[in-house]
């Protein structure tokens, strides 16, 4: 049985690009998975250079069962790539495991998707696995080491094919999600950005697949799987990133390398959830930029000015 599939997509960060490979290659089992890898085109001849060095990193000889390139000669942006990248994989297998060039992995990181990914395949309240764990207060009684929460993480992540077709990218019922503040407040569980995330997405404001595969989990009422200690770490923060925010270092945690248990039957805890949100949930600053950006009142100026208080502050 060939293991699960890894989509890999980069585009013009060739360091990040050789960090990830190097970590995915030093996952123990990583020889028994064939490799996917979606490179985007340059957007402009500013990073035609970065794009070409990636892709001669891409090239070298890495350790997995199989590596297949799709290298687009156009600029087809993050969204539009993963979307199409994970759809045409999951019509080829049951499931998949998806990576972005700004992450570094745990020795132990596939296995834990793997066993994941096993576990939880007829649990039809999992949504996706994440490899990601924001750092969070667990409760000191909590004896599992994985939990679950009603938002996906985009940072080293996993599914499956039933969860995966069928989701309706363009949000035709977004009309009606707007308007009510029972449903807002509901999404807004797994953190208070999400609405304002959709709202901007609808507005064309940003472009991106994350927010929409966010909702249609909300839309089925179901969960991801997330570990305790975090199998992920996120090294895209510099300037170059696609959506690394100015307030995105909260987000930094330590690469845990210990193996954990994947347990069945897993329940939410509320404590978890409530900690989760808290986390996630935007400050008062945040908020006033979210609206900015949203009608366009001038968010980027906005934003430098912001940096420059909080710098100050600190």
């Amino acid at each position: 049985m060939i293991a699960t599939p890894i989509c890999l997509f980069v585009y013009n960060r060739p360091k990040e690009t050789e960090n990830i490979l190097n970590s995915l290659s030093a996952c123990r089992g990583s020889e028994q998975h064939p490799l996917f890898i979606f490179s985007d085109g340059a957007k402009n001849t500013q990073v035609v250079a970065e794009v070409a060095a990636v892709r001669k990193i891409l090239h070298r000889p890495w350790p997995f069962l199989s590596i297949h390139y799709n290298e687009s000669c156009e600029n087809r942006g993050l969204a539009k790539s993963i979307i199409e990248g994970v759809s045409q994989i999951l019509n080829q297998y049951e499931q998949v495991i998806v990576l972005e060039d700004d992450l570094v992995l745990a020795p132990d990181f596939l296995e834990y998707m793997e066993q994941s990914l096993q576990v939880y395949r007829n649990d039809h309240r999992i949504w996706s696995i994440s490899g990601y764990s924001p750092p969070i207060e667990i409760p000191e009684d909590y004896a599992q080491e994985t939990y679950l929460i009603p938002r996906a993480s985009s940072w080293g992540w996993a599914t499956w094919k039933n969860r995966w077709e069928d989701i309706d990218w363009d949000i035709r019922d977004y009309p009606q999600f707007r308007k009510s503040p029972e449903k807002r407040r509901k999404f807004d569980e797994g953190g208070n950005d999400m609405s304002r995330l959709l709202d901007l997405q609808q507005q064309k404001r940003i472009n991106s697949w994350a927010i929409r595969w966010c909702y249609a989990q909300f839309l089925k009422n179901m969960y991801t799987v997330y570990p305790v200690k975090s199998k992920v770490i996120n090294q895209g923060f510099g300037s170059n990133a696609s959506h690394a925010g100015w307030h995105d270092t909260r987000h930094r945690v330590e690469l845990n390398t210990s193996p954990l248990e994947v347990s069945s039957g897993l329940e939410p805890d509320s404590r978890i959830i409530n900690a989760f949100k808290s986390h996630q949930d935007l400050g008062i600053i945040s908020k006033i930029g979210y609206f900015l950006r949203l009608h366009d009142l001038g968010y980027k100026f906005f934003q430098k000015i912001l940096k420059s208080l909080l710098n100050h502050q600190h």
